[in-house]
């Protein structure tokens, strides 16, 4: 194996793994974020499906992707 295709094959492997975390963070989201509300408020949030209706129809739908951002950058940097 040449330098130049190993320095490849380790590019692909980085970006890869990079956009997987991405991928995984962004989908899993907003899960995490109903349950870290259903978790500190429990009185006001006393299910997932209401949960989900109180903080769409107070915040918008991107409320759902709150703190993605850091979390992204933190599992693109463990991978």
């Amino acid at each position: 194996m040449t330098e130049i295709s190993h320095a490849r094959e380790i590019s692909r492997d980085v970006f890869s793994a990079t956009l997987g975390s991405v991928f995984c963070c962004y989908t899993g989201q907003p899960m995490d974020t109903i349950k870290v509300r259903m978790q500190t408020k429990p009185t006001l949030y006393t299910g997932i499906g209401k949960t989900l209706s109180l903080t769409v129809s107070n915040e918008g739908l991107v409320a759902l992707w709150k703190g993605a951002v850091p979390t992204a950058c933190g599992m693109a940097a463990e991978n």
